[in-house]
């Protein structure tokens, strides 16, 4: 959904549902290997939060701090989990075990599996950083850092999907397109809001679309 090939409308009565955004599917065909890996990791990385991967909201709900504070976290030689009941707390909490198979996923970490044991769920036996995403981290951690007021309204300043392009195409010259970007159409109108005070006051209050805050 942050990556825009979905959106959400009202069909029939009040029921919402996604549709996929045929022209965002069509621009993705579109894209070399890099320019759609890029696509993706800029989407989960600055777009995305903790909640929209299914984790508890940590860090400010930015995954990219997510990243940054656990490579703090594991030493050189990397982070032996099996037997640290300890580590295995702290990783599943902290990134959260979706954005730790995320980052796998991307090539920023290598993970060793454990052997499985009942009830215990996904066994990590040990998780080391990967040159590729120390080299990474360094690069895109010392633009962003720079730069706190981009987290202030994260989605406005990421709007474009090429947002690092700029940064990582000296290394990655195969980036030269980016997916494009739609906003599904806005209506103009008002929303009306029930309001209650207890049982003893109730009243439809109505607001027109661009309201003031």
């Amino acid at each position: 959904r942050c990556g825009g090939f979905t959106y959400v409308m009202s069909s029939s009565g009040s029921k919402r549902a996604v549709h996929l955004d045929e022209r965002v599917l069509s621009s993705w065909r579109n894209l070399n290997v890099t320019e759609r890996y890029f696509t993706l990791f800029a989407n989960w990385q600055l777009r995305s939060s903790a909640e929209a991967v299914a984790e508890r909201a940590s860090a400010g709900g930015a995954v990219f701090s997510l990243w940054h504070s656990l490579f703090g976290y594991i030493l050189e030689g990397g982070l032996a989990v099996a037997g640290s009941s300890g580590h295995e707390s702290f990783l599943r909490g902290f990134p959260g075990t979706t954005n730790l198979a995320l980052l796998h996923l991307f090539g920023l970490i290598s993970l060793r599996q454990g052997m499985p044991e009942e009830g215990k769920g996904w066994c990590i036996a040990e998780v080391k950083r990967t040159r590729f995403g120390d080299a990474l981290l360094n690069v895109v951690a010392d633009f962003l850092i720079d730069r706190p007021s981009l987290w202030i309204d994260k989605q406005k300043a990421f709007t474009s999907f090429g947002f690092l392009q700029p940064l990582l195409q000296p290394f990655f010259p195969e980036w030269q397109r980016n997916i494009i970007n739609t906003e599904t159409e806005k209506k103009t109108g008002s929303y009306v809001f029930k309001v209650s005070l207890g049982i003893i006051w109730l009243k439809n209050c109505r607001l027109p679309q661009y309201a003031p805050r």
